[in-house]
């Protein structure tokens, strides 16, 4: 398959907002790539240890790769607190840190850099220490310091250190001992090493790799004093979320590419190929386990075409068979919409009730997807499929972990924790090869059993989407109100209903509403014209019943007042709005 995403494509876009505190270049130069503000205020902890420094002369260039739960405003606070800073604002998350590093290190202006992750600390003296290292040797090296690693394990936090050694490069090659976080060397290695890869293979550990290319130009000397804390074992860390084969990228790490990571070269420098076999079923492989899901996790880095390009990976179409209780639209919603968004010549997709699995043969698909699957046929239908050599992707867009509990235990009381439903879904979760959730929150939950999961955004088929947003028609006609939701959404219409009979007795002459997806007979009459529609099981007549009716006012109501509302996704509210 041929390259589609570059250095520079990734690194394009991007929003500089400067520091303006600095007229003259500063010594220091640290970078720090962020995505999200992590528990526990790590992220602010971070930021507040570089800005604590001893060591005033620095700049503090800070990289937002596309950050969307508040961090950006967050940073904007500091900057205004400490006009060191300097922001790199990117508006698509790349999911590649040594891509936004090297973001920081072009705008960099220091002579000397360091690093900070969101889920480390320094201590006050760290940069002095490093400095004064540095600056003591007769020839021109990187330094490293010691950290406190406090590792979350199931047993609790364990603490221990790092990089109290002698630089050995034979002990390097056997494994990595420097934190990314405790080291400083200048700027101008660069020019001779090369600059971070921000491949995606080696994304896990592109640190090492670059101590390692390093190692081969520049000495590395030990501060021998304790610079920082490293927080690891973290979830929704790289190393929680992203399957390492550590082989297949020490097989990469052998490759030669100095030159082309060389910074004149480096935004041409291609982040998917598969450079080090030209074995056709070994790429084919590669692609499918670590390339196509990264381009599914990360859709924004390049247009629709290149997107197809880097998810058709076989002459063959690829099979899925789809299990679920019942059919539902959520199906035509996800599934469907991407088979057809791909091409019937290149995947396709046949659908079995879970209790008709047993009579499926995995001769017939090439992939397994229980959705929201809760009965042991479809757990031995996982296992069926697992010992033929076929994957296993659970797919939940309901945060069925919070279903059982709260004001919605009694309605569904079948998946409280200690019932067996409540069990196999664990089970399944936990078995499965990849897990495809529908919201961050419904990730978090299931990230708990398995580290496997990607996050999927719900979609509206583009035929529905309209070229420009319609005007409403001149004033004559009712004003057209549409209650679009369900009876699981029973306690919002309880509580809106009162609202609506009292907005319709005022202005029963000039409204009319449509109630869709529920029998507004339990609640009573309102008073103007009513059009109720059952819910209906056919997805692309639903959206074409929404577009032909233009609605002038859409109502999907949602509660924030449980665990498993909060985990939704707005799928009636995009639909309606399309």
């Amino acid at each position: 398959m041929p390259s589609v995403l570059n250095q520079g494509l990734v690194n394009s876009n991007a929003t500089i907002y400067p520091g303006i505190g600095q007229a003259t270049p500063p010594l220091v130069s640290v970078i720090m790539p962020t995505y999200r503000l992590r528990p526990n205020q790590l992220t602010q902890k971070a930021i507040e240890s570089v800005l604590a420094q001893s060591w005033r002369d620095f700049e503090f260039i800070i990289v937002d790769d596309g950050s969307v739960d508040g961090l950006f405003e967050v940073l904007r606070e500091f900057q205004q607190r400490d006009a060191r800073i300097t922001l790199i604002r990117n508006p698509v998350n790349s999911g590649l840190p040594a891509a936004r590093v090297n973001q920081g290190v072009r705008a960099a202006r220091g002579e000397y850099l360091a690093y900070m992750f969101e889920d480390d600390e320094w201590y006050p003296d760290a940069l002095q220490i490093m400095l004064d290292t540095l600056q003591a040797s007769a020839e021109p090296c990187a330094v490293y310091g010691i950290v406190d690693v406090d590792m979350q394990t199931p047993n609790g936090v364990e603490r221990m250190r790092l990089g109290d050694w002698e630089f050995n490069y034979a002990l390097l090659k056997n494994s990595n001992k420097i934190a990314n976080c405790a080291v400083m060397h200048p700027r101008s290695f660069f020019d001779t090493c090369g600059l971070y890869d921000p491949h995606i293979l080696v994304r896990r550990l592109s640190d090492y790799d670059l101590w390692l290319r390093m190692g081969r130009f520049f000495a590395f000397k030990p501060c021998r004093k304790v610079v920082g804390k490293v927080n690891g074992g973290l979830k929704n860390s790289l190393a929680a979320i992203i399957h390492m084969d550590y082989g297949l990228i020490m097989r990469y790490i052998d490759t030669h590419r100095v030159e082309q990571l060389k910074p004149e070269n480096i935004d041409a420098y291609p982040l998917d190929s598969i450079p080090f076999t030209d074995n056709l079923h070994e790429i084919s492989t590669i692609t499918e386990r670590h390339i196509q899901p990264f381009f599914i996790q990360h859709p924004g880095l390049i247009s629709e075409a290149d997107r197809k390009r880097a998810l058709i990976n076989s002459p063959e179409p690829l099979r899925l068979l789809v299990t679920k209780n019942d059919y539902s639209t959520t199906i035509d919603q996800t599934i469907r919409n991407f088979v057809d968004w791909i091409g019937p010549e290149h995947i396709n997709f046949h659908f079995m009730s879970e209790k008709e699995l047993s009579r499926s043969q995995p001769t017939q698909y090439d992939m397994l997807i229980p959705f929201k699957t809760i009965g042991g046929e479809s757990l031995i239908g996982a296992q069926k499929a697992r010992d033929a050599g076929k994957a296993v992707v659970y797919m939940m867009d309901d945060n069925m972990f919070k279903y059982g509990t709260g004001y919605m235990a009694e309605e569904f009381a079948y998946l409280k924790p200690e019932t067996a439903s409540y069990q196999v879904l664990k089970k399944q979760v936990a078995f499965a090869d990849s897990v495809i959730a529908y919201s961050p929150k419904i990730a978090s939950e299931c990230m708990e059993l398995n580290p496997r999961v990607t996050t999927l955004r719900e979609s509206v088929k583009a035929a529905f989407v309209p070229k420009a947003a319609r005007q409403r028609q001149p004033a004559g006609g009712r004003i057209k109100f549409a209650v679009l939701t369900g009876m699981a959404r029973r306690k919002e219409l309880q509580t809106l209903w009162a609202e609506l009979q009292e907005f319709t007795r005022r202005h029963a002459q000039e409204v009319e509403f449509y109630l869709w997806g529920f029998d507004p007979a339990e609640f009573g009459e309102l008073h103007c014209p009513t059009f109720s529609r059952p819910f209906d099981y056919s997805y692309e007549r639903y959206l074409t019943a929404i577009r032909e009716e233009q609605f002038d006012y859409v109502v999907c109501p949602l509660f924030p007042d449980h665990p498993a509302k909060i985990s939704k996704s707005p799928i009636k509210y995009l639909e309606s709005t399309v």
